[in-house]
């Protein structure tokens, strides 16, 4: 089955890091507030963070994700994007 180019633009959200003074539970309320998580989810995500993994969220534009990113950085998170494109194009040409 062949997916719409929607699907392959769809924007990648990865939560890499954080920032000294990170406010938790701001960032538990904008996980919630942005994605369909329930609190121990939300919870789960941001001890994931603080444990040093990375969290990844799939999201539907662009603009959704820079919203949450935006966010996210406000309360010391360290967010990157990646949409399916480049993740296609990188995996292609055997780029790490």
């Amino acid at each position: 089955m062949l997916l719409g180019l929607e699907y392959l633009e769809m924007p990648k959200l990865k939560i890499i890091g954080w920032r000294t003074g990170l406010l938790k539970v701001s960032m538990n309320h904008v996980l919630r507030e942005h994605l369909p998580l329930g609190l121990s989810e939300a919870k789960a995500c941001v001890d994931d963070v603080l444990d040093g993994q990375v969290v990844s969220f799939n999201l539907d534009d662009l603009a959704e994700a820079e919203a949450l990113g935006r966010a996210l950085e406000e309360v010391g998170a360290i967010v990157e994007y990646e949409s399916w494109v480049e993740a296609l194009r990188v995996s292609a040409h055997g780029e790490a």
